[in-house]
């Protein structure tokens, strides 16, 4: 009896070391992220070179999904971006939503780090679960140094997204004329509708973008 006692409580011994054991690897796995995290976030490469040495390191998310190299690509920190994919980082990761470290990129005007993830095997044409690329995003916003970043590595400017709108149609919205422009001399159709069947120009004059509107008129669009 004593013997089958003893047997038990050092079960449950072991089970409670075990258990402790396991709580510290967690915790230390999670301090070691954020200090990651914090260390691409800062732009601090030293601490990276540190925390930071294989791909399973160089491809941890922080609480958001985001990977190290999409923190890196949103501040265009173009250092950090080298030494994680020297690592081993996922270039075409994705968050939940589809969103890329080139998209992000895209999204915040970094042309330099475009092109440095496009030289390296980053996705041109990848769409987010909505169906937005990297194109339409530069597009929305008028950033015409990222525009002919991406189309130089043949990024499709008629793909449309889940609503079936093209990256011109997004330029219309977002009111760049140069973009606009851009687009039309690469080849943009200036009459496909999307799924409400509004074109580029209905767009255009529905946000009052005037120039725009003018622009498109002159080159034969429809409403």
């Amino acid at each position: 009896m004593k013997l089958a006692q003893s047997r038990i409580f050092l079960s449950l011994i072991i089970v409670f070391i075990s258990g402790i054991f396991l709580c510290s690897r967690v915790l230390f796995a999670e301090g070691y992220k954020k200090d990651s995290v914090r260390a691409v976030n800062d732009n601090d490469i030293a601490t990276l070179r540190v925390l930071v040495t294989n791909p399973t390191s160089a491809n941890i998310r922080d609480s958001e999904g985001r990977t190290l190299l999409m923190s890196a690509a949103w501040c265009g920190y173009l250092k950090i971006a080298e030494y994680l994919l020297e690592n081993g980082a996922d270039i075409n990761a994705r968050k939940a939503n589809g969103i890329t470290a080139l998209m992000l990129a895209a999204r915040n005007c970094h042309a330099d780090m475009v092109r440095y993830l496009l030289d390296n095997g980053a996705y041109v044409n990848a769409q987010t679960n909505n169906g937005k690329t990297a194109l339409m995003y530069a597009a929305e916003r008028g950033y015409i140094f990222v525009l002919e970043a991406l189309v130089e590595k043949n990024a499709d400017v008629n793909m449309k997204d889940k609503k079936g709108r093209t990256a011109l149609m997004f330029t219309a919205i977002g009111g760049d004329t140069d973009s606009a422009k851009f687009l039309i001399g690469k080849g943009a159709d200036i009459n496909v509708k999307d799924n409400t069947g509004k074109t580029a120009l209905m767009l255009a004059i529905n946000n009052r973008h005037a120039s725009i509107a003018r622009l498109l008129k002159a080159v034969g669009a429809k409403e």
